[in-house]
């Protein structure tokens, strides 16, 4: 987001210059660019139980997924315990029908683990081929811990 913020605040920034006239127009017009692209993508709680990773917001990168491109999957939050191992669950359907499933080691063995109570990023990244078909996609990802305990559940809706 920080990114995209940064592009949008350059080229406004370049645009007032050249219009002087229109400076309420064009900080305006910055401040909506702002609120769109910091807006975080809306997402279900699929968790049944206490939850020991709260997510606080989910962002997709673009926020308007495109055949043929990456579709990056932002996840923020905290983990409220230590954990030595993570592994998170994806499920991706298309108009309820399940299309693929796929297991992320996050931390474990040479790679660190989140620390408890600090605030934690997960990022994924799929290229979502050209040939993908057209409909509404549903991801749910579930994280687990080393011993296969729960410790949060998402899903979200996308449209390609």
């Amino acid at each position: 987001n920080a990114e995209y913020m940064g592009e949008t605040q350059k080229l406004l920034t370049c645009h007032c210059r050249h219009c002087q006239k229109m400076n309420k127009t064009c900080l305006l017009a910055f401040a909506l660019c702002i609120s769109i692209v910091a807006a975080a993508y809306p997402y279900k709680d699929c968790a049944s139980d206490r939850k020991t990773f709260a997510p606080s917001n989910l962002d997709l990168v673009p926020a308007t997924p495109k055949k043929g491109q990456d579709l990056a999957t932002v996840i923020d939050g905290v983990i409220s315990e230590t954990v030595t191992s993570l592994k998170a669950s994806i499920v991706v359907k298309i108009d309820g029908v399940k299309l693929t499933t796929e297991t992320v080691d996050i931390c474990g063995g040479s790679t660190a683990c989140p620390t408890a109570n600090v605030p934690y990023q997960f990022k994924n990244v799929h290229n979502l081929p050209s040939y993908s078909p057209s409909g509404t996609y549903t991801s749910e990802l579930s994280f687990v811990n080393q011993e296969g305990k729960s410790l949060s559940c998402m899903s979200y809706d996308f449209k390609l």
